[in-house]
């Protein structure tokens, strides 16, 4: 059992929560120290939690630093969707609770871990005063479809935007909260399937500073992570570029074969700060295989990184393909199977 989020809090159940995991213990400690209990010196801080549900190591120390501390939990989700129950999103479908889990972080969950909410709205990502919601998801006139496994699937139209889709209802999250040393990082993870070439670019919009992004949400303030399905300039590489307006600037391009076309593989997404918040904020890009942690992605996987210190507030996300895209739909398609945020430590 954590620590409570609310209420008086006792230092031996707080040392009991760091000792044996559980808060409630009736063990009791002859010389529990505040200090030794939020410096680590007690016993190893569990730097998975969110930052504003430990201690930060600093002085002067408070018990309160510890609401809502789980010492044993694993990587919480911030927000996570897939589409699971057959449903794109309109708000009414049930809790996400399955892959976040799959993904946070061990590789080795059994089926009644998978079955246990996991994110933790906490720090505003969706609509005030709910938890483990799945968002709100509005799409391009052309619906991308649903495959047999209920992945999102983009195929070819004749829209002038292509096949988009994109969230709708968050409240605006700031990177500048959310990390607090260099040794964290903001992370986003997709999963990602590009059939063949000649299929036009995977494209993901990171909305950014502001909520006026018009369908399909590309025209004002984004990061853009662009899968290359062709010799444009190469098959399978990666860019990430920042868009303003219609001017589009990139910040940094893999060689060819970052993505490998017919592969099922994860993306990562992360965001870095120095110990001065901005000075600087870097960027990457990681490509990895689907059984491997989000930080072993950042870490051993990158394949893109830029300093980039533009755009601060996040507001959503758009998955999009443009128009066009080459025939027969059965061989020529994208496919994303979930999207999932969190903290992690790199």
């Amino acid at each position: 059992m954590g620590v409570p989020s609310t209420g008086l809090l006792s230092l031996k159940g707080i040392f009991n929560e760091v000792a044996v995991n559980n808060y409630s213990s009736t063990k009791s400690p002859e010389n529990a120290s505040l200090t030794d209990l939020s410096d680590g010196t007690e016993g190893a801080i569990n730097q998975t939690q969110l930052p504003h549900n430990r201690p930060d190591g600093n002085q002067p120390h408070a018990m309160s630093e510890f609401y809502a501390y789980d010492n044993n939990a694993d990587y919480p989700g911030l927000f996570g969707d897939d589409w699971e129950d057959g449903d794109i999103g309109d708000g009414s479908r049930t809790n996400f609770h399955t892959l976040g889990h799959e993904l946070a972080e061990s590789g080795d969950l059994d089926s009644s871990e998978l079955n246990v909410s996991f994110v933790d709205n906490s720090n505003g990502f969706l609509a005030p005063g709910t938890f483990d919601d799945r968002p709100v998801w509005t799409h391009s006139p052309s619906n991308p479809s649903l495959d047999t496994d209920n992945d999102v699937r983009f195929t070819n139209t004749n829209s002038p935007q292509g096949n988009w889709l994109k969230s709708t209802d968050w409240t605006s999250v700031s990177w500048a909260g959310a990390l607090t040393t260099a040794t964290m990082a903001f992370a986003y993870r997709w999963r990602f399937f590009m059939n063949s070439t000649n299929n036009k670019d995977g494209i993901i919009d990171v909305r950014m500073n502001t909520t006026n992004h018009p369908n399909p949400g590309i025209s004002t303030q984004t990061y853009q992570i662009q899968v290359r399905d062709n010799a444009d300039p190469q098959t399978g590489a990666v860019r990430l570029a920042r868009r303003s307006s219609t001017s589009v600037t990139t910040l940094a391009q893999s060689p060819s074969g970052a993505y490998t076309i017919g592969t099922t593989m994860d993306f990562v997404f992360s965001v870095h700060e120095a110990t001065t918040f901005g000075n600087p904020r870097t960027l990457k890009v990681g490509v990895g295989p689907t059984t491997v942690s989000t930080p072993a992605i950042i870490n051993s996987y990158n394949k893109v990184s830029a300093v980039d210190t533009n755009y601060v507030t996040n507001y959503g996300w758009n998955f999009r393909s443009p128009k066009a895209m080459s025939t027969p739909s059965s061989t020529h398609f994208h496919k994303y199977s979930f999207i999932y945020t969190t903290i992690v430590t790199v």
